[in-house]
């Protein structure tokens, strides 16, 4: 399929494994394996939990937004259960195609099938989506990322941090964690205003790291060392699909890197900014080793 000349071409399907991203939210706010053992608690404490940890379903949709436009925005659950029954107004009144998955065995409603099987159909059918946006951390949906890239789509996924495998994220083309999303839509707790932006942004080695493999990388393709910042954003993402400098507290990329100043230096020619490794910069690890390290 021809690739689109600008984002307003892109044309997005969005599947929501909701089941996965909420019980992993639950986790994530009141302590691994929590959903497990709310045996312990009434029913009023489950109830209340469950609405401290709400999922913000426009987050993830306002990140959609900026890959595409949403041509297939569907979510697999079982709808009478009580963790996805408070999602009932939120997913109507964002137009979301619910398809309904009664348990079959326990407490398995074979949403990660289905949604397998549906992705497939509707990549056939419909040569005009480009994208597709994966709301889940199932390490189970790797084959099916593999399988979309493979029919020339570009693969997104958003999942909850340390609930999503670092498989997934190694297969997609661009990852994101949902606290992220949500923190930008402004659900999470503000964030005071620092004194000093400088004294907010930290980057850590893994990063560092993977910012020293780009630079290495494309250095070698230039007759002087200086890469165009164009160019650099695009291989850390290749290299590390969970890359986001949003992770370093900073705000756009310009600032992420300027938060490198030991690492690179930096100037400004007519069209854009470049920057080159200083001599001193340590030999960047495997990027690969640096993206696991950096989501355990």
């Amino acid at each position: 399929m021809a690739e689109p000349q600008n984002d307003r071409e892109r044309r997005v399907a969005i599947y929501w494994d909701l089941e996965n991203v909420v019980l992993s939210q639950y986790g994530a706010c009141h302590g691994k394996n929590a959903w497990g053992k709310r045996g312990d608690l009434s029913p009023e404490e489950v109830t209340r939990r469950l609405e401290q940890a709400h999922v913000d379903l426009s987050a993830v949709l306002d990140f959609a937004a900026t890959i595409g436009v949403a041509t297939i925005n569907r979510a697999y659950g079982d709808w009478s259960s009580s963790h996805l029954r408070q999602y009932d107004q939120d997913l109507l009144r964002h137009a979301v195609d619910l398809v309904q998955l009664f348990p079959l065995a326990g407490s398995k409603n074979g949403a990660d099938i289905r949604m397998a099987i549906d992705v497939v159909e509707d990549l056939s059918a419909h040569q005009h989506v480009t994208d597709v946006l994966l709301v889940t951390g199932d390490s189970d949906f790797v084959s099916l990322v593999q399988r979309c890239r493979r029919h020339g789509r570009r693969v997104t996924a958003v999942g909850v941090r340390g609930s999503t495998s670092p498989y997934l994220t190694s297969a997609c083309d661009l990852f994101r964690y949902y606290d992220r999303l949500a923190a930008k839509s402004g659900l999470s707790k503000a964030r005071p205003v620092p004194v000093a932006r400088s004294l907010l942004v930290s980057v850590d080695a893994p990063t560092r790291a993977l910012v020293t493999t780009a630079l290495t990388q494309l250095s070698q393709q230039s007759a002087d060392g200086w890469v165009r910042r164009a160019s650099v954003k695009p291989v850390l993402l290749r290299l590390d699909a969970a890359f986001d400098e949003a992770d370093s507290e900073a705000r756009n990329f310009t600032e992420f890197m300027e938060a490198l100043s030991d690492l690179c230096d930096a100037k400004t020619g007519e069209h854009d900014v470049f920057y080159r490794l200083r001599p001193a910069s340590p030999v960047a690890k495997q990027p690969r080793a640096a993206a696991v390290s950096r989501q355990a």
